[in-house]
């Protein structure tokens, strides 16, 4: 299905190709492809797209070669791919073609400055398409928030976020941690300086 829909595929190349499909790699001259979780590629497939985006290809159901057009290729995971290379569960040939630019964006419990933009963010997103007019997040739910430490990062953010829209039933959203979540410990005060330090002579 990954092959079809990044390379393309003839009518009647399987069940359900009812008509010709160029794919992903072939459509977007000058645009950009996003292949999101591209740890959970099989080795397999990772090593036909190592192949096929370095050069020619054949649509699936097809006879000739082709060339892919020239594109932005981006790739996300959550994965550490260095690690997944030397246990070799990912490929080493497609992992150095894709780390050109390699970009790390550290996990939502690095950057807890970031949560009441994205809570206010998802409340607009779904108290709008569910028809909704919940004007603010709760304080102290935002304190519980920016307190948690997110094992599931954003999603997991988001997740929770449009759940509380859907049970909300005031203008203030109220948003309900898991049980037992973990959270980040508070905060110890510096020890104060000794002002009075003994000598070390007696």
């Amino acid at each position: 299905m990954l092959e079809s829909e990044l390379f393309g595929y003839l009518k009647g190349a399987f069940t359900g190709a009812n008509q010709n499909s160029v794919g992903c790699s072939k459509s977007p001259t000058g645009g950009t492809i996003f292949l999101d979780e591209i740890s959970e590629m099989t080795l397999a497939m990772s090593g036909q797209t190592a192949a096929r985006f370095a050069g020619a290809h054949r649509a699936s159901g097809g006879q000739y070669q082709r060339n892919c057009d020239r594109c932005a290729l981006i790739a996300a995971t959550n994965r550490d791919l260095d690690k997944a290379v030397a246990e070799n569960v990912f490929r080493e040939d497609l992992y150095y073609r894709l780390n050109v630019i390699p970009i790390r964006v550290p996990p939502l419990s690095e950057r807890r400055e970031d949560i009441p933009l994205l809570v206010n963010h998802f409340l607009k997103k779904y108290a709008s398409a569910a028809g909704r007019s919940i004007l603010r997040v709760n304080a102290p739910s935002l304190d519980s928030l920016c307190g948690y430490e997110w094992p599931g990062n954003v999603r997991q953010l988001e997740i929770l976020s449009e759940r509380a829209v859907a049970l909300e039933t005031t203008d203030e959203l109220h948003v309900q941690l898991p049980a037992n979540a973990p959270r980040r410990a508070p905060r110890q005060p510096p020890p104060a300086p000794d002002l009075c330090p003994k000598s070390a002579a007696t």
